[in-house]
């Protein structure tokens, strides 16, 4: 029990050292004026996130539009609909994003999944590139490795190093692109090479052949997984409501009237958690409470999931009911799970959809539990 206890502890007090050297935000929209400076870590959320400034330490941003046309100095993580960098970027990049557009220096690696990237050719990315999209266009110059997975890909930049690529339609091997290194792709066809396009290296093709499914069968296990996750979620969802309902009810109202800052804190706490579980298991903290302090981490993440639904069902019954209040209960919880279920087929949109009201769950969640933590040691 006691072992148990420290895992918590690490849990509940290693993550907010490990973030109280930031300037959090959580707003409706955050903008970095033109001549801010930002000596600490940026953490911030909203609809619409503009840094227009210099962050000088390391950025994590969240929203439906991001905008950065200022310099971030260290590292740069950003989720959101879309993500325009015109500004400097002075490490590493990591993004996931519905459209994905970079016209600037990137000084590290560069880690990017959206529907639409672009690279342009005024762009720069000091070090190897992973890139997954629908439709990719680099124009842009990368100085290490390119490995890139999507339906539509066409290069017309300089990689200095070597490129794996595989396109599910096409590859397209443009006039200004210069390829130092081997490329090695697969696709349906052989790639259209214009003129101009140079490789320097080997190019190897591996025909790439769609698998075979039958359409009945496939449908069939797809109705059959939906419906069991469906009703496993539910269950759950139900289950809780049950147990823990007066608890759920002031979590719930807690939760839904501080919708962004709890979407920023289960954001900044994705990132930061494992780190702080990974720095417990090289220190005198020990093997045995990490692994502790690891598996709590997934048992929250499993309870978030199940706490999304009971939050977007609260909050949806509110406007359907009409209620004074937000008011959880086992009813609530099936309307929630049904309309994640429902938003889940839809592409993308779906998942984004679902991950919004997991980070919420998550960092509501962190922060009730660190609150009674923080009373109990009263």
């Amino acid at each position: 029990m006691k072992k148990l206890f420290l895992a918590l502890t690490i849990v509940l007090l290693v993550a907010p050292l490990a973030v109280s050297a930031a300037f959090i935000r959580g707003e409706q929209s955050y903008t970095l004026g033109k001549n801010e400076t930002l000596d600490k870590n940026l953490y911030t959320a909203g609809s619409n996130v503009s840094l227009l400034g210099q962050a000088k330490q390391d950025a994590a941003l969240a929203g439906g539009t991001l905008i950065i046309s200022g310099s971030v100095g260290k590292d740069l993580t950003a989720a959101g609909g879309t993500i325009l960098i015109d500004g400097d970027i002075g490490d590493d990049a990591r993004m996931a994003g519905g459209t994905i557009t970079i016209n600037n220096k990137i000084g590290g690696e560069l880690l990017a999944a959206g529907g639409q990237v672009t690279i342009s050719s005024g762009a720069e990315i000091k070090g190897e590139a992973r890139i997954a999209s629908g439709d990719l266009s680099m124009a842009g110059n990368i100085l290490g490795d390119l490995f890139a997975v999507g339906d539509t890909i066409r290069l017309d930049g300089k990689i200095t190093g070597n490129v794996k690529v595989k396109a599910s339609k096409k590859l397209t091997i443009g006039k200004n692109a210069e390829i130092s290194g081997n490329l090695d792709y697969s696709a349906p066809e052989k790639l259209t090479m214009e003129d101009g396009g140079k490789i320097l290296g080997q190019t190897t093709y591996k025909e790439f052949k769609p698998v075979k499914v039958d359409k009945k069968g496939w449908l069939g296990f797809l109705t059959i997984w939906w419906m069991a996750k469906m009703l496993m979620l539910m269950l759950a969802a139900v289950v809780v409501s049950l147990l823990i309902k007066k608890q759920l009810q002031n979590a719930v109202r807690q939760t839904l009237p501080n919708f962004s800052r709890e979407l920023l804190r289960g954001f900044i706490l994705l990132i930061v958690l494992p780190v702080a579980i990974i720095i417990s298991f090289i220190t005198i903290i020990g093997l045995a409470l990490g692994g502790m302090a690891l598996l709590l981490y997934i048992l929250m993440a499993c309870f978030s999931a199940v706490y999304a639904a009971i939050v977007l069902g609260a909050l949806v019954s509110k406007y359907i009911f009409k209620t004074a209040n937000y008011e959880p209960d086992w009813k609530t919880a099936i309307i929630g799970v049904l309309i994640l279920t429902i938003i889940g087929f839809i592409p993308f949109v779906g998942w984004l959809f679902y991950f919004v009201f997991f980070l919420v769950a998550f960092g509501s969640l962190f922060n009730f539990f660190y609150q009674h933590f923080r009373a109990g040691e009263k």
